[in-house]
């Protein structure tokens, strides 16, 4: 019998009758293999690593998303679009979405990030931006020996007491600047605003050259974290925003295309599904990597690259490889193409592609860096509100650099705004 096609509208149906039920199920299902096939990738000297952020995720314009996620202000002469909340638990060097919660725009971010964290507990190291600065929830970690570190801003340092203000100022004075003691933590009543109690915390201020200083509340002491490794331990959050660029799509479209609200979570899990299993491949990719290289590090034949210039992002760090250290894009491809190979080979009786080779190949596609290079954000704090094309100043004076040491390499022109254009 000939096959017929099925009709858009029939799919629809099927898929809102599905509902998120399965797909939650499949999503506990992968979390509890992962913790206990994956645990070595997700630890940081003994501690589970984890990290909480939010983004916010435009959806088509439609009354029903509008009346259930809520849509913001307008501004600029354009309407915005509804907008959903959504705050992720991240095992950040895994790169895996561990827990998530989705919400209207306006929502609290804070409560919702104590709510996904409430299952952590002893064994755990969390890492926050400056927005999660909470005492409150610190001592509430605290006490269910969570360890974490939190960045926070340059005025929250007054929320010690007064002793510990006076000891910070005298060791900003007599270190330049750079500040790590144990403080005492004012800790206050969330409804009624009341000093209730304080924490022992540690508090930290390391300067840095040209940048904001960055300034860490821990509960962790200097022998398991010193001052310099926090901030090393710390930008490592920094892969759960790179992890938001597949809901955010460029340009921040509504890339979540679904037009209800049941199916705007379903397609979210979905693609929260996605990402897991691609990084479920990279992370069995470094599993083999460690077992034929124990020593988590590639043999010197097979880098020869100057300190100063590009390298694998691991070897930069000084770490052994993490799937966040795998391109991500091509993992994906990778894998398509494979599916493809398996389907034709069983078509065709011929012999099927390995596992081993699906893997090999995928470890060959690493992320490079370079040492102390910084990658900004994209928007109006680096482009005053243009479009972002490259940081176009960086690279022209890059380009004036190499061309002042070896004219002989120079080759083409630096970027120019008539050139970009």
């Amino acid at each position: 019998m000939a096959a017929r096609a099925v009709s858009p509208e029939a799919l629809i149906q099927a898929r809102i009758s599905l509902g998120t039920a399965p797909f939650e199920t499949l999503f506990a299902r992968a979390n509890r293999r992962v913790a206990g096939d994956l645990d070595p990738l997700r630890r940081y000297k003994g501690l589970r690593l984890s990290a909480v952020d939010g983004s916010h995720l435009n959806l088509p314009s439609r009354k029903e998303l509008e009346e259930e996620f809520g849509r913001p202000r307008s501004s600029g002469g354009r309407r915005s679009l509804p907008q959903a909340l959504l705050v992720t638990l991240d095992w950040i060097q895994l790169g895996w979405f561990y827990d998530w919660k989705l919400a209207r725009y306006d929502a609290a971010e804070l409560a919702l990030a104590r709510d996904l964290c409430a299952q952590l507990g002893c064994g755990d190291l969390l890492l926050a931006d400056r927005l999660y600065f909470d005492p409150h929830w610190f001592a509430e970690l605290d006490r269910r020996g969570v360890k974490f570190l939190f960045r926070a801003t340059m005025d929250r340092w007054l929320s010690l007491t007064k002793p510990s203000r006076q000891r910070v100022e005298r060791q900003r004075r007599s270190h330049q600047g750079q500040v790590d003691l144990r403080c005492d933590l004012h800790v206050r009543d969330p409804l009624t605003g009341r000093r209730i109690a304080t924490l022992p915390v540690r508090y930290l201020e390391l300067p840095q050259a040209d940048r904001d200083t960055l300034r860490f509340f821990t509960n962790l002491d200097a022998t398991f974290l010193p001052a310099a490794e926090a901030a090393r331990l710390y930008f490592q959050r920094w892969g759960i925003e790179t992890e938001y660029r597949l809901f955010k799509g460029p340009d921040h479209l509504p890339v979540v295309l679904s037009r209800k609200p049941h199916t705007v979570r379903q397609e979210i899990l979905l693609r929260l599904l996605a990402h897991n299993a691609v990084r479920h491949v990279q992370a069995l990719a470094c599993l083999r990597m460690r077992r034929l290289e124990p020593s988590g590090a590639v043999p010197a034949t097979a880098d020869q690259t100057p300190a100063g210039h590009w390298r694998k992002r691991h070897l930069v760090q000084g770490r052994p490889i993490l799937p966040v250290d795998l391109q991500t894009g091509q993992t994906a491809a990778i894998i398509l193409g494979h599916i493809e190979q398996l389907a034709s080979a069983a078509r065709h009786h011929d012999c099927r592609p390995s596992l081993d080779s699906l893997l090999t190949e995928v470890a060959r596609h690493r992320i490079y860096a370079k040492p102390d290079r910084s990658y900004p954000r994209r928007g109006r704090k680096y482009q005053k509100g243009r479009p972002n094309k490259g940081n176009r100043k960086a690279q022209a004076r890059r380009w004036r650099q190499r061309k002042t040491a070896s004219p002989a390499a120079a080759v083409g022109e630096p970027y120019s705004k008539s050139r970009s254009s």
